[in-house]
């Protein structure tokens, strides 16, 4: 089983909404930078041993972007990132919040 498929199995079974491809998308990516710049740079894994994770392509017109933050978002992302004990972490030339969250 596919992380694609598992993903959409565990929403349903949790009676939740299947997130878009587009979303699935964006967490396989999370993922691959998390194998391929922290598990490695740290040592957890070698280069050879990187899963291999593979990118789904969607038509243009099946991609969904996030809006803009409004500004009441922006203002507590920046209250939370300006008081982080370590707001960002710096990992080759791509940016982790401290949390670990892509961005």
């Amino acid at each position: 089983m596919n992380y694609e498929t598992w993903r959409k199995e565990k929403a349903i079974e949790f009676k939740k909404e299947i997130p878009r491809q587009t979303t699935i998308n964006q967490e396989m990516y999370c993922l691959r930078r998390v194998f391929s710049e922290v598990a490695v740079t740290h040592g957890f894994i070698s280069k050879d041993t990187i899963p291999d994770i593979p990118y789904i392509r969607l038509p243009k017109d099946q991609k969904h972007r996030r809006d803009d933050f409004t500004a009441k978002e922006w203002e507590e992302l920046e209250f939370v990132l300006l008081r982080a004990d370590k707001p960002l972490q710096q990992f080759g030339k791509n940016t982790f919040l401290a949390v670990g969250v892509c961005i």
